[in-house]
């Protein structure tokens, strides 16, 4: 598990018998992430609220399968990947779906390029280029006379 204060639910997945570490965010640079996701097997997020949440996102971009709270996208992702993406409320269904992944182990390594697709639209390229395209169409309204609105009023 990756966060912070979590070391009472590592502790009730290890006494279910399911094999966890747990790993302070705060501990990592963020260049660190990706050779931290890819040395795990699946990632669980115990978030009450989130709106990402942004771990499933490097979760998924490094090729692993995820066990959520059905909290911001990880809802969205479980109905368009079951298999890479479960939901789970409470630590009986999170141990269920995590020996699931433990048993599929080498089929999800062997997948994790397929696991990763489901959020390539989602990168940071895409993003820029979105942001970009976006700069031009607002240049090219403010060139053509259009009318502009002064948003920061509404801040």
């Amino acid at each position: 598990m990756i966060g912070a204060g979590l070391g009472e639910a590592v502790a009730s997945l290890r006494a279910t018998g399911v094999d966890c570490s747990l790993y302070d965010r705060q501990a990592y640079a963020i260049s660190q992430y990706p050779q931290l996701y890819q040395g795990l097997d699946c990632i669980v997020i115990t978030s009450s609220t989130e709106a990402g949440p942004l771990p499933l996102f490097e979760a998924l971009a490094t090729g692993l399968p995820a066990v959520s709270t059905p909290v911001g996208w990880a809802p969205y992702f479980s109905q368009k990947a079951p298999r890479y993406v479960r939901l789970a409320s409470n630590p009986r269904e999170i141990t269920d779906q995590l020996k699931q992944f433990k048993s599929q182990k080498e089929e999800m390594f062997e997948e994790r390029f397929e696991i990763a697709s489901l959020v390539s639209e989602w990168s940071l390229d895409t993003w820029l280029l979105a942001v970009l395209n976006l700069a031009r169409v607002i240049a090219r309204q403010g060139a053509n006379g259009s009318e502009r609105h002064d948003r920061t009023e509404s801040f």
